[in-house]
């Protein structure tokens, strides 16, 4: 069971956002006598609790509501509204938010999902009383039309996702032969899986399974912390990459240095989970730290097996956390065809890596 779990037991009213701050934005009621207040800074944690939440053993998400920083949604583009509304078991859920500074006054907030704003200070009697009116005529919206397809909250754009295929389908053809190669001396350096399978973090905060081939000994995730002083970004940093890392294979080492190992991921880009130029997914343990207001937008874009920190900085030990972040939120903000092309062709010469990271 995990921290998500634990929560998801007791929480009715998730807060996000405004924490520490109940006496500037929420007042005149009591919430520890009327709620089980549940209170995140970052909306990726909100969204995996909430996730947790529904999917125990439990009668679904009819007893939770979110009561949100409008600031927060604003900054990532609305991304966690889009996500609670994409989702079968939370698109339901009442979304509230505040209005600390009046600013979004005349701004139509509804049109991005959310239920209704409020100029803070409002009463937690108040927002009680609204919740129970968005729970009542969404009960009658599902009697009315009980099963409403939704649309995924996010999807790569219909040009970009052509091209993809086709260029999947292709890369695909044309590295089949050494992929088959690959995947041979891997299994003979030793018993273990031909491929590496993670689960990722990748556009809007979505978890899927991303696929490599196998470059490092069966142990390696366990052995993480017992390296982690020599971690390029530094020791306390989310990203983990290390000169001359002791867990890669001899076999692997060639095929991280020639990025052969990533050739799995046009898979990934045929199911949909990663576009081949975005930023790159990440493991739950980086999102963890990662997903924090100031982050958030790197979540806009699609993720890609390549961008702009690979072509900009791969495998140089001068790229700090903040420089790779920078360029990712770099990309969301003003990705195309034409700075993918650039991208793709800048590919080539940064897939031949410098140091043995």
């Amino acid at each position: 069971m995990n921290l998500y779990e634990v929560l998801a037991d007791e929480a009715e009213i998730v807060v996000i956002g405004l924490s520490g701050r109940y006496d500037d934005a929420l007042r005149d009621y009591d919430v520890a006598d009327a709620y089980d207040v549940q209170a995140f800074e970052s909306t990726y944690h909100a969204f995996r609790f909430l996730k947790d939440a529904t999917n125990k053993e439990r009668s679904g998400s009819e007893q939770l509501a979110i009561v949100c920083d409008i600031h927060t949604l604003s900054k990532e583009d609305y991304l966690f509204v889009a996500n609670v509304r994409g989702d079968e078991a939370l698109r339901d859920l009442p979304i509230l938010a505040i209005d600390r500074t009046g600013e979004f006054a005349d701004i139509n907030v509804l049109a991005y999902g959310v239920d209704d704003c409020y100029v803070a200070p409002v009463s937690w009697e108040v927002l009680s009383t609204r919740i129970s009116q968005i729970r009542e005529y969404r009960a009658l919206l599902r009697e009315d039309e009980p099963n409403l397809e939704i649309e995924s909250a996010f999807a790569i754009p219909r040009g970009k996702r052509i091209f993809d295929i086709f260029f999947a389908l292709a890369a695909l053809a044309f590295w089949s032969l050494p992929m088959l190669a690959v995947a041979i001396a891997v299994k003979l350096t030793d018993r273990g899986p031909i491929l590496y399978k993670s689960k990722r973090i990748g556009t809007g905060y979505q978890e899927f399974e991303f696929l490599k081939f196998r470059s490092m000994v069966m142990d390696a995730d366990r052995r993480v912390e017992e390296l982690r002083a020599q971690n390029q970004y530094g020791a306390d940093a989310a990203f983990f990459k290390m000169k001359n890392d002791p867990r890669v294979t001899s076999v692997g080492r060639i095929i991280r240095n020639t990025s052969l190992d990533e050739l799995p991921q046009l898979i990934n880009v045929l199911r949909g989970d990663m576009s081949i130029v975005g930023n790159r997914p990440l493991p739950l343990a980086e999102a963890e730290v990662l997903t924090s207001e100031e982050w958030s937008e790197r979540f806009l874009a699609p993720a890609g097996i390549t961008g702009m920190w690979q072509t900009s900085g791969r495998g140089k030990d001068t790229m700090s956390t903040e420089d790779r972040m920078a360029l990712d939120i770099a990309y969301a903000r003003e990705y195309s065809p034409i700075a993918d092309f650039k991208i793709l062709l800048k590919t080539f010469g940064a897939m031949k890596q410098q140091a043995n990271v």
